[in-house]
């Protein structure tokens, strides 16, 4: 998840109108993700990743 994060943070391209869609998808389920499977297991590491997750709102 954090790599996928990190792509998503380097990626510099302009999001054309039609890949919104895919892109949003993508970020609810790394979000859905962190939820579901770190958090349970690994709450320091969840924390970790979502406050990562929610710097890419600025920049995105």
């Amino acid at each position: 998840m954090r790599k996928r994060l990190v792509t998503i943070d380097k990626a510099k391209a302009f999001v054309d109108w039609r890949k919104i869609k895919p892109l949003a998808h993508d970020i609810h389920m790394q979000r859905r993700a962190i939820v579901d499977h770190v958090a349970p297991t690994d709450p320091a590491r969840a924390f970790e990743l979502m406050a990562r997750l929610i710097a890419l709102a600025t920049p995105t």
